[in-house]
């Protein structure tokens, strides 16, 4: 059905709590719907680039030059499905570091900042350090590592950690402005997918039924449902799917169960609107 599938995602995809708790990468291991996706697809190949709490900056960056590689070796996306996995909306870069010691000194080192919407009244939260290895096409490899904060310039870490407790005190009034910012990236991605008639499909991970923000989050977004490859939120999220399913509730994430659940609602999707088809009919690809 699929030969090859490429998944941008966050925890959902990264599997995330299910003894991952002090990670954000995903383990050998530990699988998360992606792999459960890939077998009910017969996937050939499966790159997961998924980071837990991983901003939608970050993924239009990483969804484009993944794509761009691909053709470049392959010079085709006929083969090629591509699933993006969205975070809550305020999850954001707030700048980048330098790293300065080991093998990968002078690189660039970005900061992944943990939190839960639901703790907006505290400055609860944890911060990840991770370097882009830039080798998209390597299935085995992950595309990003973690660096120890002792490896970049305590300078920068005690910048990023006031950046960070003031951009927790800030989310819940400037919520407009992370929900432009999370449109404008979505917006983007959606259109490149679309402009080089790459098959895709876009859904949320996070958002709940106890969530104050899904209804606007669902009206902002609603442009984007026309064509059937952005679910609407209040059809189907990770959270919603997963959690019911789940035996046993991991961290708030699903267990094995809640991801094959995630997994065959997805697949069950992509059949009912036939979204391995090319989103753009008229255009004959060679």
């Amino acid at each position: 059905m699929i030969s090859d599938l490429y998944v941008d995602g966050n925890s959902y995809a990264s599997g995330w709590g299910r003894g991952l708790q002090t990670a954000i990468l995903k383990q050998p291991d530990f699988e998360s719907w992606v792999d459960f996706f890939a077998d009910l697809s017969d996937c050939e190949n499966v790159w997961n680039n998924s980071l837990v709490a991983k901003p939608i900056e970050m993924q239009k960056y990483d969804v484009v030059n993944f794509c761009n590689e691909y053709y470049k070796k392959h010079n085709s996306f006929d083969r090629l499905f591509v699933i993006v996995e969205i975070p809550f909306v305020w999850y954001r870069i707030l700048h980048t570091l330098k790293i300065r010691e080991n093998n990968f000194k002078g690189e660039t080192a970005y900061p992944i900042i943990m939190s839960k919407w639901t703790q907006l009244d505290t400055l609860d939260y944890m911060i990840h350090y991770v370097r882009r290895s830039g080798d998209y096409l390597t299935v085995k490899e992950p595309l990003y590592s973690t660096i120890s904060r002792q490896q970049l310039d305590q300078n920068d870490v005690a910048k990023t950690e006031k950046l960070a407790e003031q951009w927790m005190n800030q989310r819940p009034n400037r919520f407009y402005d992370h929900i432009s910012y999370a449109y404008e990236n979505v917006n983007y991605i959606k259109q490149y997918l679309q402009k080089n008639n790459i098959c895709f499909m876009v859904y949320s991970s996070v958002v709940t039924d106890r969530n104050p923000y899904r209804d606007p989050i669902d009206f902002a977004f609603k442009n984007f449902y026309k064509d059937n490859r952005f679910i609407p939120i209040k059809e189907m999220t990770g959270s919603l799917i997963g959690l019911s399913a789940s035996l046993k509730i991991q961290k708030e994430h699903p267990d094995r169960e809640g991801h094959k659940a995630i997994a065959k609602w997805l697949f069950e999707y992509v059949k009912k609107y036939n979204l391995t088809e090319k989103p753009n009919s008229g255009i004959i690809t060679v």
